[in-house]
Protein backbone atom coordinates (compact mmCIF):
# COMPACT_ATOMS: atom_id res chain seq x y z
CA UNK A 1 0.00 0.00 0.00
CA UNK A 2 1.21 3.48 -0.78
CA UNK A 3 1.21 6.54 1.47
CA UNK A 4 -1.23 9.36 0.88
CA UNK A 5 0.39 12.33 -0.83
CA UNK A 6 -0.02 15.71 0.83
CA UNK A 7 -2.71 17.80 -0.86
CA UNK A 8 -4.13 14.84 -2.80
CA UNK A 9 -7.86 14.31 -2.31
CA UNK A 10 -8.50 10.63 -1.69
CA UNK A 11 -11.76 8.81 -2.34
CA UNK A 12 -13.20 7.25 0.81
CA UNK A 13 -14.46 3.78 -0.11
CA UNK A 14 -16.68 1.73 2.17
CA UNK A 15 -16.44 -2.06 1.94
CA UNK A 16 -19.29 -4.00 3.50
CA UNK A 17 -19.38 -7.75 4.15
CA UNK A 18 -22.26 -9.57 5.86
CA UNK A 19 -20.01 -12.44 6.92
CA UNK A 20 -22.73 -14.99 7.66
CA UNK A 21 -20.24 -16.96 9.76
CA UNK A 22 -18.05 -17.67 6.75
CA UNK A 23 -14.41 -16.87 6.11
CA UNK A 24 -14.03 -18.14 2.58
CA UNK A 25 -12.79 -17.13 -0.83
CA UNK A 26 -14.88 -13.96 -0.96
CA UNK A 27 -13.50 -12.69 2.32
CA UNK A 28 -9.92 -13.63 1.35
CA UNK A 29 -10.35 -11.78 -1.96
CA UNK A 30 -11.57 -8.71 -0.09
CA UNK A 31 -8.52 -8.80 2.19
CA UNK A 32 -6.19 -9.10 -0.79
CA UNK A 33 -7.85 -6.07 -2.38
CA UNK A 34 -7.50 -4.05 0.82
CA UNK A 35 -3.85 -5.08 1.20
CA UNK A 36 -2.90 -4.00 -2.32
CA UNK A 37 -5.15 -1.02 -3.12
CA UNK A 38 -3.42 2.26 -3.91
CA UNK A 39 -3.90 4.30 -0.74
CA UNK A 40 -2.68 7.45 -2.47
CA UNK A 41 -6.04 7.36 -4.28
CA UNK A 42 -8.42 5.42 -2.04
CA UNK A 43 -9.02 5.46 1.70
CA UNK A 44 -10.75 2.20 2.73
CA UNK A 45 -13.22 1.72 5.56
CA UNK A 46 -14.86 -1.64 6.32
CA UNK A 47 -18.13 -2.76 7.91
CA UNK A 48 -18.51 -6.38 9.06
CA UNK A 49 -21.57 -7.93 10.65
CA UNK A 50 -19.92 -10.02 13.36
CA UNK A 51 -16.76 -10.59 15.33
CA UNK A 52 -14.42 -13.04 13.65
CA UNK A 53 -11.40 -13.60 11.46
CA UNK A 54 -12.31 -11.04 8.81
CA UNK A 55 -12.48 -8.21 11.33
CA UNK A 56 -9.17 -9.28 12.90
CA UNK A 57 -7.42 -9.44 9.53
CA UNK A 58 -8.76 -6.05 8.43
CA UNK A 59 -7.45 -4.48 11.63
CA UNK A 60 -4.05 -6.12 11.05
CA UNK A 61 -3.89 -4.12 7.82
CA UNK A 62 -4.36 -0.93 9.84
CA UNK A 63 -7.77 -0.26 8.29
CA UNK A 64 -10.71 1.04 10.30
CA UNK A 65 -13.35 -1.68 10.73
CA UNK A 66 -16.82 -1.19 12.24
CA UNK A 67 -19.01 -3.96 13.62
CA UNK A 68 -22.66 -3.47 12.58
CA UNK A 69 -24.89 -6.59 12.65
CA UNK A 70 -26.84 -7.43 9.47
CA UNK A 71 -29.55 -9.96 10.41
CA UNK A 72 -31.49 -11.77 7.69
CA UNK A 73 -34.80 -10.28 6.60
CA UNK A 74 -37.76 -12.24 7.96
CA UNK A 75 -41.32 -11.47 6.86
CA UNK A 76 -42.78 -12.52 10.22
CA UNK A 77 -40.31 -10.37 12.16
CA UNK A 78 -38.70 -7.65 10.00
CA UNK A 79 -37.77 -5.39 12.93
CA UNK A 80 -34.16 -6.67 13.38
CA UNK A 81 -33.49 -6.09 9.67
CA UNK A 82 -34.77 -2.51 9.74
CA UNK A 83 -32.85 -1.82 12.94
CA UNK A 84 -29.70 -3.03 11.17
CA UNK A 85 -30.50 -0.85 8.18
CA UNK A 86 -30.80 2.31 10.31
CA UNK A 87 -27.53 1.51 12.10
CA UNK A 88 -25.72 1.32 8.78
CA UNK A 89 -27.51 4.36 7.36
CA UNK A 90 -26.59 6.54 10.35
CA UNK A 91 -23.00 5.29 10.23
CA UNK A 92 -22.52 5.91 6.50
CA UNK A 93 -24.01 9.41 6.40
CA UNK A 94 -21.39 10.59 8.93
CA UNK A 95 -18.39 9.19 7.05
CA UNK A 96 -18.17 11.24 3.80
CA UNK A 97 -18.22 8.03 1.74
CA UNK A 98 -17.67 8.47 -2.01
CA UNK A 99 -18.26 4.81 -3.05
CA UNK A 100 -19.72 1.66 -1.46
CA UNK A 101 -18.37 -1.76 -2.45
CA UNK A 102 -20.59 -4.62 -1.27
CA UNK A 103 -18.80 -7.97 -0.94
CA UNK A 104 -21.92 -10.12 -0.43
CA UNK A 105 -25.55 -10.09 -1.53
CA UNK A 106 -26.91 -9.62 1.98
CA UNK A 107 -24.57 -6.69 2.46
CA UNK A 108 -25.88 -5.22 -0.80
CA UNK A 109 -29.43 -5.62 0.51
CA UNK A 110 -28.49 -3.22 3.31
CA UNK A 111 -26.11 -1.02 1.35
CA UNK A 112 -28.30 -0.59 -1.74
CA UNK A 113 -31.07 1.54 -0.20
CA UNK A 114 -28.50 3.42 1.91
CA UNK A 115 -26.52 4.26 -1.23
CA UNK A 116 -29.65 5.36 -3.10
CA UNK A 117 -30.87 7.64 -0.30
CA UNK A 118 -27.44 9.24 0.17
CA UNK A 119 -26.67 9.42 -3.59
CA UNK A 120 -23.54 7.25 -3.24
CA UNK A 121 -22.61 4.89 -6.10
CA UNK A 122 -22.73 1.19 -5.22
CA UNK A 123 -20.68 -1.73 -6.57
CA UNK A 124 -22.12 -5.19 -5.92
CA UNK A 125 -19.48 -7.96 -6.09
CA UNK A 126 -21.10 -11.25 -7.18
CA UNK A 127 -19.14 -14.48 -6.70
CA UNK A 128 -21.52 -17.41 -7.32
CA UNK A 129 -23.44 -18.42 -10.47
CA UNK A 130 -26.82 -19.66 -9.14
CA UNK A 131 -29.28 -16.77 -9.52
CA UNK A 132 -31.61 -15.49 -6.83
CA UNK A 133 -34.15 -14.04 -9.24
CA UNK A 134 -36.16 -11.83 -6.90
CA UNK A 135 -33.14 -10.57 -4.96
CA UNK A 136 -31.09 -10.04 -8.14
CA UNK A 137 -33.79 -7.88 -9.72
CA UNK A 138 -34.13 -5.86 -6.51
CA UNK A 139 -30.40 -5.25 -5.99
CA UNK A 140 -29.83 -4.29 -9.63
CA UNK A 141 -32.04 -1.24 -8.98
CA UNK A 142 -29.41 0.15 -6.59
CA UNK A 143 -26.20 -0.97 -8.30
CA UNK A 144 -24.04 1.45 -10.30
CA UNK A 145 -21.86 -1.48 -11.35
CA UNK A 146 -21.82 -5.25 -10.74
CA UNK A 147 -18.52 -7.13 -10.62
CA UNK A 148 -18.85 -10.77 -11.71
CA UNK A 149 -15.86 -12.98 -10.84
CA UNK A 150 -16.19 -15.05 -14.02
CA UNK A 151 -18.09 -15.22 -17.31
CA UNK A 152 -20.33 -17.95 -15.89
CA UNK A 153 -21.28 -15.65 -13.01
CA UNK A 154 -21.93 -12.80 -15.46
CA UNK A 155 -24.49 -15.03 -17.21
CA UNK A 156 -26.56 -14.76 -14.03
CA UNK A 157 -27.54 -11.32 -15.36
CA UNK A 158 -28.16 -12.26 -19.00
CA UNK A 159 -31.68 -10.80 -18.67
CA UNK A 160 -30.34 -7.38 -17.68
CA UNK A 161 -30.60 -4.75 -20.43
CA UNK A 162 -28.34 -2.20 -18.71
CA UNK A 163 -24.62 -2.65 -19.42
CA UNK A 164 -23.48 -2.54 -15.80
CA UNK A 165 -21.93 -6.00 -15.30
CA UNK A 166 -18.16 -6.30 -15.65
CA UNK A 167 -16.11 -9.49 -15.34
CA UNK A 168 -13.06 -9.07 -13.10
CA UNK A 169 -11.36 -12.32 -12.16
CA UNK A 170 -10.02 -12.94 -8.66
CA UNK A 171 -6.30 -12.36 -8.25
CA UNK A 172 -3.56 -14.26 -6.43
CA UNK A 173 -0.47 -12.83 -4.78
CA UNK A 174 2.15 -14.69 -6.82
CA UNK A 175 4.87 -13.45 -4.47
CA UNK A 176 3.25 -15.47 -1.69
CA UNK A 177 1.97 -18.39 -3.77
CA UNK A 178 4.96 -19.80 -5.63
CA UNK A 179 6.95 -23.05 -5.75
CA UNK A 180 9.28 -23.55 -2.80
CA UNK A 181 10.71 -25.94 -0.24
CA UNK A 182 8.44 -27.69 2.23
CA UNK A 183 9.15 -27.30 5.93
CA UNK A 184 10.17 -30.59 7.56
CA UNK A 185 7.88 -30.05 10.56
CA UNK A 186 4.89 -29.86 8.22
CA UNK A 187 5.81 -33.22 6.67
CA UNK A 188 6.20 -34.73 10.13
CA UNK A 189 2.86 -33.34 11.28
CA UNK A 190 1.03 -35.16 8.49
CA UNK A 191 3.36 -38.23 8.46
CA UNK A 192 4.58 -37.55 4.94
CA UNK A 193 7.89 -39.02 3.79
CA UNK A 194 9.81 -38.82 0.53
CA UNK A 195 8.14 -41.96 -0.84
CA UNK A 196 4.58 -40.65 -0.43
CA UNK A 197 2.52 -39.25 -3.29
CA UNK A 198 0.50 -36.33 -1.91
CA UNK A 199 -2.80 -35.18 -3.39
CA UNK A 200 -4.72 -32.36 -1.83
CA UNK A 201 -7.49 -29.81 -1.93
CA UNK A 202 -8.02 -26.57 -0.02
CA UNK A 203 -11.25 -24.75 0.73
CA UNK A 204 -14.38 -24.50 2.76
CA UNK A 205 -16.00 -27.83 3.65
CA UNK A 206 -19.50 -27.63 2.17
CA UNK A 207 -21.58 -30.03 0.05
CA UNK A 208 -21.14 -28.13 -3.22
CA UNK A 209 -17.40 -28.87 -3.05
CA UNK A 210 -18.05 -32.53 -3.92
CA UNK A 211 -15.35 -33.87 -1.61
CA UNK A 212 -17.11 -37.21 -1.15
CA UNK A 213 -16.36 -37.91 -4.84
CA UNK A 214 -12.67 -37.21 -4.29
CA UNK A 215 -12.66 -39.64 -1.35
CA UNK A 216 -14.31 -42.32 -3.50
CA UNK A 217 -11.78 -41.66 -6.28
CA UNK A 218 -8.87 -42.09 -3.87
CA UNK A 219 -10.05 -45.63 -3.12
CA UNK A 220 -9.20 -46.45 -6.75
CA UNK A 221 -5.96 -44.45 -6.76
CA UNK A 222 -4.70 -46.21 -3.63
CA UNK A 223 -5.14 -49.58 -5.32
CA UNK A 224 -2.56 -48.54 -7.92
CA UNK A 225 -0.43 -46.28 -5.69
CA UNK A 226 -0.58 -47.60 -2.11
CA UNK A 227 1.66 -44.84 -0.71
CA UNK A 228 -0.81 -42.12 -1.65
CA UNK A 229 -1.64 -39.49 0.98
CA UNK A 230 -4.49 -36.98 0.69
CA UNK A 231 -4.81 -33.69 2.56
CA UNK A 232 -8.30 -32.15 2.68
CA UNK A 233 -7.62 -28.70 4.09
CA UNK A 234 -10.32 -26.40 5.46
CA UNK A 235 -13.23 -26.14 7.84
CA UNK A 236 -16.88 -25.22 7.50
CA UNK A 237 -20.09 -27.27 7.62
CA UNK A 238 -19.69 -29.54 10.65
CA UNK A 239 -22.37 -32.01 9.53
CA UNK A 240 -20.66 -32.32 6.15
CA UNK A 241 -17.25 -32.77 7.78
CA UNK A 242 -18.57 -35.65 9.89
CA UNK A 243 -20.08 -37.29 6.80
CA UNK A 244 -16.70 -37.09 5.05
CA UNK A 245 -14.94 -38.63 8.04
CA UNK A 246 -17.49 -41.44 8.07
CA UNK A 247 -16.92 -42.08 4.37
CA UNK A 248 -13.15 -42.20 4.87
CA UNK A 249 -13.68 -44.76 7.64
CA UNK A 250 -16.17 -46.84 5.60
CA UNK A 251 -13.75 -47.04 2.66
CA UNK A 252 -10.87 -47.97 5.00
CA UNK A 253 -8.86 -44.91 3.95
CA UNK A 254 -8.05 -43.49 7.39
CA UNK A 255 -4.32 -44.12 6.91
CA UNK A 256 -4.41 -42.29 3.56
CA UNK A 257 -6.78 -39.31 3.94
CA UNK A 258 -6.37 -36.54 6.51
CA UNK A 259 -8.98 -33.84 7.13
CA UNK A 260 -6.61 -31.22 8.50
CA UNK A 261 -9.13 -28.56 9.49
CA UNK A 262 -8.29 -24.90 8.95
CA UNK A 263 -4.60 -24.24 8.23
CA UNK A 264 -3.22 -20.72 8.17
CA UNK A 265 -0.16 -21.20 5.96
CA UNK A 266 -1.80 -22.33 2.71
CA UNK A 267 1.32 -21.82 0.53
CA UNK A 268 3.24 -24.30 2.69
CA UNK A 269 0.39 -26.82 2.44
CA UNK A 270 0.34 -26.49 -1.34
CA UNK A 271 4.11 -27.04 -1.51
CA UNK A 272 3.52 -30.42 0.18
CA UNK A 273 1.39 -31.59 -2.73
CA UNK A 274 2.16 -33.40 -5.97
CA UNK A 275 -1.34 -32.86 -7.42
CA UNK A 276 -4.17 -30.48 -6.55
CA UNK A 277 -7.75 -31.67 -7.06
CA UNK A 278 -10.95 -29.62 -7.09
CA UNK A 279 -14.03 -31.89 -7.31
CA UNK A 280 -16.68 -29.14 -7.01
CA UNK A 281 -20.26 -29.59 -8.18
CA UNK A 282 -20.43 -25.89 -9.11
CA UNK A 283 -18.11 -22.89 -8.81
CA UNK A 284 -18.09 -19.17 -9.43
CA UNK A 285 -14.33 -18.74 -9.65
CA UNK A 286 -12.26 -20.77 -7.22
CA UNK A 287 -9.23 -18.96 -5.81
CA UNK A 288 -7.69 -22.12 -4.32
CA UNK A 289 -7.37 -23.49 -7.84
CA UNK A 290 -5.45 -20.34 -8.86
CA UNK A 291 -3.26 -20.56 -5.77
CA UNK A 292 -2.35 -24.18 -6.53
CA UNK A 293 -1.47 -23.31 -10.12
CA UNK A 294 0.62 -20.35 -8.94
CA UNK A 295 2.61 -22.87 -6.88
CA UNK A 296 3.32 -24.85 -10.04
CA UNK A 297 1.02 -27.76 -9.26
CA UNK A 298 -0.72 -29.87 -11.90
CA UNK A 299 -4.47 -29.72 -11.26
CA UNK A 300 -7.45 -31.99 -11.76
CA UNK A 301 -10.73 -30.08 -11.60
CA UNK A 302 -14.35 -30.62 -12.50
CA UNK A 303 -15.58 -28.97 -15.68
CA UNK A 304 -18.02 -26.65 -13.92
CA UNK A 305 -18.46 -22.89 -13.55
CA UNK A 306 -15.36 -20.74 -13.63
CA UNK A 307 -13.05 -23.79 -13.57
CA UNK A 308 -13.29 -24.03 -17.36
CA UNK A 309 -12.16 -20.40 -17.63
CA UNK A 310 -8.94 -21.28 -15.79
CA UNK A 311 -8.06 -24.85 -16.77
CA UNK A 312 -7.36 -25.66 -20.41
CA UNK A 313 -7.82 -29.41 -20.50
CA UNK A 314 -4.60 -31.24 -21.33
CA UNK A 315 -2.51 -28.05 -21.31
CA UNK A 316 -2.38 -26.67 -17.77
CA UNK A 317 -4.48 -29.32 -16.05
CA UNK A 318 -7.17 -31.92 -16.55
CA UNK A 319 -10.95 -31.41 -16.51
CA UNK A 320 -13.38 -34.16 -15.52
CA UNK A 321 -17.17 -34.37 -15.23
CA UNK A 322 -18.63 -33.55 -11.79
CA UNK A 323 -19.94 -36.31 -9.47
CA UNK A 324 -17.77 -38.90 -11.24
CA UNK A 325 -15.20 -40.63 -8.98
CA UNK A 326 -14.07 -42.93 -11.80
CA UNK A 327 -13.15 -40.04 -14.10
CA UNK A 328 -11.45 -38.24 -11.22
CA UNK A 329 -9.40 -41.32 -10.31
CA UNK A 330 -8.44 -41.89 -13.96
CA UNK A 331 -7.21 -38.28 -14.36
CA UNK A 332 -5.20 -38.36 -11.12
CA UNK A 333 -3.66 -41.69 -12.09
CA UNK A 334 -2.78 -40.33 -15.54
CA UNK A 335 -0.71 -37.56 -13.94
CA UNK A 336 0.94 -39.99 -11.51
CA UNK A 337 1.94 -42.26 -14.40
CA UNK A 338 3.47 -39.45 -16.46
CA UNK A 339 5.50 -37.16 -14.19
CA UNK A 340 6.90 -35.14 -17.09
CA UNK A 341 3.40 -34.40 -18.34
CA UNK A 342 2.39 -33.37 -14.83
CA UNK A 343 5.45 -31.13 -14.53
CA UNK A 344 4.73 -29.36 -17.83
CA UNK A 345 1.10 -28.79 -16.86
CA UNK A 346 2.25 -27.29 -13.58
CA UNK A 347 4.58 -24.89 -15.38
CA UNK A 348 1.85 -23.89 -17.85
CA UNK A 349 -0.55 -23.22 -14.98
CA UNK A 350 1.99 -21.09 -13.14
CA UNK A 351 2.60 -19.01 -16.26
CA UNK A 352 -1.14 -18.57 -16.82
CA UNK A 353 -1.68 -17.21 -13.31
CA UNK A 354 1.30 -14.86 -13.50
CA UNK A 355 0.15 -13.41 -16.82
CA UNK A 356 -3.61 -13.25 -16.25
CA UNK A 357 -4.64 -13.72 -12.62
CA UNK A 358 -2.14 -11.88 -10.42
CA UNK A 359 -3.42 -9.73 -7.56
CA UNK A 360 -1.85 -6.68 -9.21
CA UNK A 361 -3.95 -7.17 -12.36
CA UNK A 362 -7.09 -7.71 -10.27
CA UNK A 363 -6.60 -4.61 -8.10
CA UNK A 364 -5.69 -2.29 -10.98
CA UNK A 365 -8.88 -3.31 -12.83
CA UNK A 366 -11.01 -2.62 -9.75
CA UNK A 367 -9.28 0.73 -9.17
CA UNK A 368 -9.93 1.66 -12.81
CA UNK A 369 -13.61 0.81 -12.31
CA UNK A 370 -13.74 2.97 -9.16
CA UNK A 371 -12.28 5.97 -10.98
CA UNK A 372 -14.66 5.50 -13.91
CA UNK A 373 -17.66 5.54 -11.56
CA UNK A 374 -16.35 8.52 -9.60
CA UNK A 375 -15.59 10.70 -12.63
Amino acid sequence: MGDAKEGFVMHRVLYIDSGEGIFGGGQISLLELLAHIDTTKFLPLVIVSEEGKLKKEVKKLGIECALLPMPRFKWLNPSPFFAGFWRIFNFVRKQKIKLIHSNTSRAALYAGPVAKILSIPLIWHVRVPPPDNLLDRFLVLFSSKIIAVSRIVKRRFVWLKKDIVETIYNGVDTRKFSPGLVQDDLRKKFHIDSKNIVIGTVGRLSPEKGLEYLISAIREVVNAYPRTKVLIVGDGDEKYRLSLQEKVKDLELSSHIILTGFYEDVPQILRCLDIFSLPSLFEGFNRSLLEAMACGLPVVATAVGGNVEIVQDGVNGLLVPPSNPGALAFAITELLKDKEKARKMGLEGKLLVEENFSIDINVRKIEKLYLHILE
